[in-house]
């Protein structure tokens, strides 16, 4: 015995279906949109982070070169502030440290300079710093060699010219002496 109403039945089961088949399938594609975004939106925000972190990398050695050339800067002030006493004296005993602190000075310079020119970061007030401190510490070291060697000269011209006092104070003894034995002969 079948049901009379078999084809309403199953009408009414169609309807159902494609009521529930429209009901459900924008949440599933929904949820299947929602997945495939998250997939595109995070390989967008791992490359954003891959360059980033290239950028800090960049960042960090480029700072680390300008630190390391201010230190340099500062090491060699402190040193001729802290040996402006000796030098005031002009015996050159520094002379080679201070060749050492601004040829470090010159060399963090250059890796500095290195440095900015692969990051492509244009710090050319910077560069213009280092160069005129440089320049200055060039000049420092010219003068004070100049003052040196002049020192030098001045020290050998007074030794020679103690050397003739000494052999004319001997001479004016000497004479001394004849004149006293000539007056005693008398």
């Amino acid at each position: 015995m079948r049901p009379l109403n078999t084809r309403e039945r199953r009408i009414q089961f169609l309807r159902f279906l494609a009521l529930f088949l429209l009901a459900v399938l924008p949440i599933v594609v929904l949820v299947w949109l929602q997945g495939r975004v998250d997939h595109v939106e995070n390989d967008f925000l791992r490359s954003k982070y891959a360059k980033n972190k290239a950028q800090g990398e960049v960042s960090a050695a480029y700072e680390g070169k300008l630190s390391a050339m201010e230190k340099q800067a500062r090491d060699l002030r402190t040193f001729v502030v802290q040996k402006s006493g000796a030098m005031e004296k002009f015996k050159c005993e520094e002379q080679g440290e201070l060749d050492d602190k601004v040829g470090s000075l010159v060399s963090a310079r250059d890796e500095f300079r290195l440095q900015a020119s692969t990051a492509n970061l244009n710090d050319s007030i910077v560069l213009l710093i280092a160069d005129h401190y440089q320049a200055v510490s060039s000049k420092f070291i010219s003068v004070y060699e100049k003052a040196c060697a002049d020192r030098e000269t001045a020290e050998g011209l007074m030794k020679e010219l103690q050397d003739k006092l000494k052999k004319a104070e001997e001479d004016l003894r000497d004479s001394e002496d004849r004149l006293l034995q000539y007056k005693q002969l008398r």
